[in-house]
């Protein structure tokens, strides 16, 4: 079997509410993210075989993380709130945090970049300054429950990504 495109993350399976956070976000350059998509990555893996899929779903049925109401914190863009591509909804929780080291320590997995609990709403094609509409939204939101972590395959399509679970934490 062929590589996959993978990550390990939390679905976030009624995420309705938190999306009224959006509005005045300029719909014309973002699209906001689909709500079946809404999730907090843990760690995206890139291409791995389905060998290294069952090492990731082993440790995962053993991890026992269970700490899944979080709230968010604030809104970033990403990689920068005067160049957004991306806007976020941060989650400040060291629980996620040291669940993030665990995995990397346990998967012998390296972050290129620091660890940002954070969930994706919208995107867009071309960098956006949103700046002025992040100081103007406020309190980004309610308690939000996350689903049990788990090992996706996003499978890219021109309608958006697929994403398939694949094993999920006991």
């Amino acid at each position: 079997m062929p590589d996959m495109r993978c990550f390990i993350g939390m679905h976030v399976p009624e995420p309705a509410d938190m999306l009224t956070v959006l509005a005045g976000l300029d719909s014309r350059k973002f699209r906001v993210t689909d709500n079946k998509n809404i999730h907090l990555t843990l760690f995206f893996l890139g291409e791995i075989s389905e060998e290294r899929a069952h090492e990731i779903c082993a440790f995962l049925k053993g991890s026992g993380f269970d700490d899944r109401v979080v709230k968010p914190s604030r809104i970033i863009g990403l990689p920068s709130a005067k160049h957004a591509r991306i806007v976020a909804m941060v989650i400040d929780n060291s629980k996620l945090t040291e669940y993030h080291r665990r995995i990397c320590s346990s998967l012998k997995l390296q972050e290129d970049r620091e660890f940002i609990p954070h969930i994706t709403v919208a995107r867009a094609k071309y960098p956006v300054n949103i700046e002025d509409w992040i100081r103007s939204t406020g309190n980004p939101g309610k308690t939000i429950l996350l689903e049990k972590p788990a090992l996706y395959r996003s499978t890219l399509t021109q309608a958006g990504p697929i994403h398939e679970k694949i094993c999920q934490s006991s």
